[in-house]
């Protein structure tokens, strides 16, 4: 199970604040990895501490499940666009498998 509470997420708080500056300056950023690694948690622990951040700025963080049939058709059609918005997309192993990244 994800863990959002940043007493609970351990052992990778400086990786957490390294991503967080850099979706803040909106830079991409991949994680990638096997199962079970954390690769969720830390997409929702950035999510977290972005909306934390967002009262400093005008920044709107959107978790994406692209495992979701549903949600990977709303990326597609562009329905994220506002600039202000970070997409953190999980589980696009369909986007590279379909040749659909650079439509992203």
């Amino acid at each position: 199970m994800p863990s959002f509470d940043p007493a609970e997420f351990t052992g990778r708080r400086r990786l957490a604040q390294n991503l967080l500056g850099r979706c803040l300056r909106r830079q991409s950023i991949l994680l990638y990895g096997g199962p079970k690694l954390g690769k969720t948690s830390m997409l929702l622990h950035l999510k977290g501490l972005i909306e934390q951040d967002c009262k400093a700025s005008s920044a709107t963080p959107w978790y994406l499940d692209l495992s979701e049939g549903a949600t990977h058709e709303q990326l597609l059609l562009r329905r994220w666009t506002n600039p202000a918005s970070i997409l953190l997309l999980d589980n696009c192993d369909s986007l590279i498998k379909d040749d659909l990244i650079d439509k992203v």
